[in-house]
């Protein structure tokens, strides 16, 4: 009888299965969708994160909002942060944040370019990096298999040979489409112009492209005259 008792004990008991958390800066909006703010500790973040069946991500790190600074560390450990996430779209702001140089900008892009994502919006507006921060953009994205991309590069100081890096990255990702945001970047002139139009000529799997180039120094311009200019200078 004794026994007996035992066994029906033993399939009483059961063991409460562990329910993961979402990092205090982050909510839920939506089906496998969570929207942060920036991370005090990222690599706690992190491990809770790693844990979500999340699609959809989107993180605020923009200095207004969020109230974080962030430096070329911080930057990095986002970086590989999200290289660890299993999504499929990432938006992330980084506005305003001039303590992240080219260094850190390289270690965050290369770690989004290791995701494998289908959409990815960042905003770099207002950062400061120049031509060097630029070419870390270009060169941490070039790996990057995302189709659908947005990237804001407004008021970045960035001349002709950042352009140039970033006709190459036009040229060589996969991205279906692509909108890409260089306003008021006034050392743009028309080397920085011809290097983007050679990327355009160089995709192979662009269907849809946004340019916003307004107060360049060679002057505003819709849509249908830089491409008539973009196709004389790449040709």
């Amino acid at each position: 009888m004794a026994a007996i008792a035992l066994r029906a004990l033993a399939f009483s008991c059961t063991v409460p299965l562990a329910v993961a958390v979402l990092p205090k800066e982050c909510s839920t909006t939506g089906q496998r969708t969570a929207s942060c703010s920036c991370f005090e500790d990222v690599s706690n973040a992190c491990e809770l994160l790693v844990q979500e069946d999340l699609s959809n991500l989107s993180v605020d790190c923009s200095q207004i909002s969020s109230g974080v600074l962030l430096d070329d560390e911080k930057a990095e450990e986002l970086g590989a942060c999200f290289a660890r996430l299993q999504i499929q779209t990432l938006t992330l702001s980084v506005f305003s944040q001039r303590n992240v140089s080219a260094a850190g900008l390289l270690g965050l892009t290369e770690g989004i370019s290791q995701m494998k994502l289908l959409s990815l919006s960042v905003d770099f507006t207002a950062m400061h990096f120049g031509d060097a921060g630029a070419r870390s953009i270009a060169e941490g994205f070039t790996n990057s298999g995302a189709l659908h991309w947005k990237i804001k590069l407004d008021t970045n100081d960035i001349g002709d040979s950042g352009a140039v890096s970033l006709g190459h990255l036009i040229g060589s990702v996969r991205a279906r489409s692509l909108h890409l945001d260089l306003d008021l970047n006034t050392g743009i002139n028309e080397i920085g112009l011809r290097g983007l139009g050679h990327g355009l000529g160089q995709s192979a799997s662009l269907t849809d492209l946004s340019l916003g180039m307004d107060s360049l120094s060679l002057g505003g311009r819709n849509m249908e005259a830089f491409w008539e200019r973009a196709s004389l200078l790449a040709g």
